[in-house]
């Protein structure tokens, strides 16, 4: 298993946020819940939310948020776990984002 620890900027985020990653099949607030990804700690302040996880399987998931604690049912990221080091192409245009890894 790996960890990592991922920020994004969510409006109306608030400490009370709660937090759940669902497989890319599956939509925010559904019952299709897996062990696949831990979330292990999550904190927000100033519209910044950070989440602490730990990666079980290889695949592409959703990151959902519910504000004030309700059930997590905004996407708000989307998030792949790959095998070893992911590597961004330094030739991309613009940001990292451009590069194939995340076509």
């Amino acid at each position: 298993a790996a960890t990592a620890e991922i920020r994004m900027h969510v409006d109306g985020v608030t400490a009370r946020a709660s937090v759940s990653i669902v497989d890319s099949s599956c939509e925010c607030g559904s019952q299709c819940h897996s062990n696949e990804v831990d979330v292990m700690a999550v904190t927000a302040e100033e519209k910044e939310l950070t989440v602490s996880l730990r990666g079980h399987v290889v695949g592409s998931y959703r990151v959902c948020v519910g504000l004030e604690g309700g059930a997590a049912t905004t996407e708000v990221a989307s998030l792949d776990l790959v095998t070893g080091a992911c590597v961004f192409d330094v030739d991309a245009v613009g940001t990292p984002c451009n590069a194939a890894v995340c076509a």
